[in-house]
């Protein structure tokens, strides 16, 4: 891929990375990808295949060792790239409010209450927290806990959402309510989303791309696109076709995983 003939809807350029944490480890190998305006990303593979590490590099937060991110701005703006991270851990301050959580990030910026509290409003009824903006952490659920870290990451309005496996740690008719909702609401505000997941069936319901990875040193080694018979969630999960889908990704990473790996995983 050369960023310099990249497509016009492109947001972020990945030009051939790679990450090195010591002479003997590398996590990452000549990553290269181009993602669109508007794209819902995931990344799936192993344990260790560095995908939350890539996620980091997308970020800002670690940099590569070789290779580069490009981030695309629109052609009238000047301003940074927005970016919004949610972490696998909700990572929320247990000692103060929903809304002083979620105000987090203006706060940060220098927003006042007044001005902070009408966006602060509008991710509370988007994320469905409304009656829990004066509740602490503690008194939440998992599942509400997200939905928190969620509407934090929004609240400066970013063009690219990056999640690292947001709801692994969810039982799984809460992780696919979240998922419907996060679908909806990632449609609904046009967002570009980088997803990590371990989740075949997941990777399948939400992503239109599904970018497979190889075991250490992390690679891409192969790109499905994903289109969808129904923009119904749940007729889609229960479509014949989505049946087939789980199962030839599955095939795909239990491939390379085997190519990957060797005897090692047989026995």
């Amino acid at each position: 891929m050369n960023p310099s003939q990249t497509n016009p809807d492109t947001v972020i350029s990945i030009h051939e990375v790679g990450h090195r944490f010591t002479e003997s480890i590398i996590a990452l190998k000549n990553i290269s990808l181009s993602i669109s305006q508007g794209e819902f990303v995931a990344f799936l593979g192993a344990s260790g295949c560095g995908k939350s590490t890539l996620l980091r590099i997308i970020a800002g937060l670690d940099q590569p060792t070789s290779g580069f991110v490009k981030h695309h701005r629109d052609q009238e703006s000047t301003e940074s790239f927005p970016i919004g991270f949610v972490f696998q851990d909700p990572t929320l301050m247990p000692w103060t409010t929903v809304f002083e959580n979620i105000r987090l990030p203006l706060r940060l910026a220098g927003v006042s209450i007044p001005d902070s509290q009408r966006l602060i409003q509008e991710q509370i009824a988007l994320l469905g927290l409304q009656g829990f903006e004066q509740a602490y952490p503690r008194q939440l659920s998992g599942g509400m806990k997200m939905r928190v870290s969620i509407a934090r990451s929004l609240i400066t309005t970013p063009r690219v959402l990056l999640m690292d496996e947001p709801f692994a740690a969810l039982d799984e008719i809460t992780r696919m309510r979240l998922n419907d909702d996060l679908l909806a609401l990632c449609s609904k505000q046009l967002l570009t989303t980088l997803f990590v997941t371990h989740s075949v069936f997941e990777s399948v319901s939400m992503a239109q791309k599904i970018v497979i990875m190889s075991t250490r040193p992390g690679r891409i080694v192969e790109v499905i696109d994903n289109p969808k018979q129904s923009n119904d969630p749940n007729q889609w999960r229960t479509s014949a076709e989505f049946a087939q889908r789980c199962a030839h990704v599955s095939n795909v990473l239990r491939m390379h995983s085997l190519h990957s790996t060797g005897e090692a995983l047989i026995q």
